[in-house]
Formats: structure tokens, sequence, C-alpha cells
């Protein structure tokens, strides 16, 4: 049987919000490094954090 399971297709999508939330939030941990340095955040994060990134 192929039916519509609600239940199932909710819990799938609350599976991928934890997964995306959890990885910005290890993003948030390390430091983003794809941050452009012109960008607000690049500036504020600058040479100090790319000094802490690599000890």
């Amino acid at each position: 049987m192929n039916h519509f399971d609600p239940y199932r297709f909710i819990s799938n999508w609350l599976e991928i919000g934890k997964f995306v939330s959890f990885h910005s939030y290890i993003q948030c941990i390390i430091g983003i490094h794809e941050v452009p340095k012109d960008s607000a955040l690049g500036r504020l994060k600058g040479s100090d954090n790319a000094r802490l990134t690599v000890e």
C-alpha cells in the first residue's frame, strides 16, 4: 500500500529541519569560513578570527 502518510511526511521534514539547524549550529561553532572578507561579518571576525582558527 502506497498511500500518503501525513505522520511520516511531517516526521521526515522535522528530521531534515533538525539536520539543517544542527549543521548551521556546527558552522557557527567552527566559524563560517565561506564569509567574504568585505562583508560585515567578515570585517567583524577579521584577522583575529583567522589567527584563532589556525590554532
